[in-house]
């Protein structure tokens, strides 16, 4: 499903989650799909990682969490 999100975007896995939906599912993966969803549909603007990556730019935080890790113990190991 990773691999869908990031190749074809929101559209793709909004066809997949029609489609899980409508299986038998327990009333706690139910609930699961719903909120997924709900996640998904909320952020639709924030989840454009396929544009991201095919502009070059990161999708992940490690860049930013590594600078301030750096930035902080540099600072905190100071006299």
């Amino acid at each position: 499903m990773t691999k869908e999100f990031l190749e074809s975007g929101f559209e793709k896995i909004e066809k997949r989650l029609d489609c899980l939906e409508q299986k038998e599912w327990s009333d706690k993966a139910k609930e699961s799909l719903r909120l997924l969803r709900g996640y998904l549909e909320n952020n639709r603007e924030r989840v454009g990682y396929r544009e991201r990556l095919a502009e070059g730019r990161v999708i992940g935080s490690g860049q930013v969490e590594g600078a301030c890790k750096n930035l902080i113990g540099k600072r905190l190991k100071q006299t």
